[in-house]
């Protein structure tokens, strides 16, 4: 078998499993470290509250925040995206899979749980990622019964990294039964 017909073999297979593994390693942006907010640095914020309060008042909180640090660990494989207070925050989520498939990750809460499905994808030197969280109550179910979901938030965060790697652009949108919001945040890294 010639070299051609080998190397076209191995791309085939490759795309048929769904992903071309760290082909594009070299051209992936590094968002690694953590990132700092410029003071009040929050911009294009618009938000639809279905009820008072709504998501205005996250947005709005956040931009009070005088320095807003965001750190972000990427592997080849992952990326976390850790926002202030950990694991506390509602936007911080297992991880997000750099290959592009979906991702679930199941987390029991005591009375009750939750799922959050995940995913990324890339444009340049952009990066997409996106999480679904569906929360369940487990008290007062009946055993095998279907319980409805109680919340379903939906976050998405578009980064862009300069060409400096020095300044990353987030834009977040997030959504559930309390409305919209959509903001843009400036970082610079820190370290």
């Amino acid at each position: 078998m010639s070299t051609r017909v080998c190397a076209f073999a191995l791309l085939v297979a490759v795309c048929a499993a769904g992903t071309i593994p760290h082909a594009r390693a070299a051209g992936i942006p590094d968002f690694s470290g953590t990132w700092v907010s410029a003071p009040n640095r929050v911009e294009g914020r618009q938000f639809v509250d279905y009820i008072p309060g709504g998501w205005h008042r996250h947005v709005e909180n956040v931009a009070a925040i005088t320095e807003y640090r965001v750190v972000i660990e990427q592997s080849t494989d992952d990326l976390r995206l850790i926002f202030p207070r950990g694991d506390a925050n509602f936007l911080t989520v297992p991880a997000f899979p750099l290959s592009g498939a979906p991702r679930s990750f199941v987390e029991d809460l005591g009375t009750r749980w939750r799922k959050t499905v995940t995913r990324a994808s890339w444009d340049g030197r952009s990066l997409t990622v996106s999480a679904v969280r569906l929360a369940d109550r487990w008290e007062n179910a009946t055993p095998g019964a279907v319980v409805p979901h109680d919340t379903d938030l939906a976050s998405t965060h578009v980064l862009t990294l300069n060409a400096a790697n020095d300044r990353l652009t987030m834009d977040t949108t997030v959504s559930d039964e309390k409305g919209n919001a959509q903001y843009r945040q400036v970082f610079h890294r820190l370290h």
